[in-house]
């Protein structure tokens, strides 16, 4: 996922978290569009994750430690989800979009 799928340029950190499920990444170099593509099952893993530490922040600690507790774990949460995704998430071309492929 560090490069373009249309012209192999460098893809930088900050433009893959600009783009959304509505709005693709487009390469600065050939304005070729593309759709991020998580890893399988990570959308699934975090939000398991974050049920799981939830509930046992409520069931074992006192209110004010679960509110910490719980806003310590999501953002833990949410960084591994961005770090996982930059290392093993795909930019998939979007077709008719970006430069020509020249043989």
């Amino acid at each position: 996922m560090h490069s373009c799928p249309h012209c192999n340029a460098p893809v930088r950190y900050r433009s893959i978290w600009a783009s959304t499920m509505r709005r693709p990444y487009a390469c600065p170099s050939c304005k070729g569009q593309s759709w991020l593509h998580q890893p399988l099952g990570l959308f699934t893993f975090m939000v398991l994750a974050g049920m799981a530490s939830i509930y046992l922040a409520s069931f074992y600690l006192a209110q004010p430690a679960v509110t910490v507790v719980v806003i310590t774990s999501l953002a833990l949460l949410m960084g591994l989800q961005l770090l996982v995704t930059w290392r093993f998430g795909q930019l998939r071309p979007i077709a008719g979009t970006g430069s020509p492929v020249r043989a």
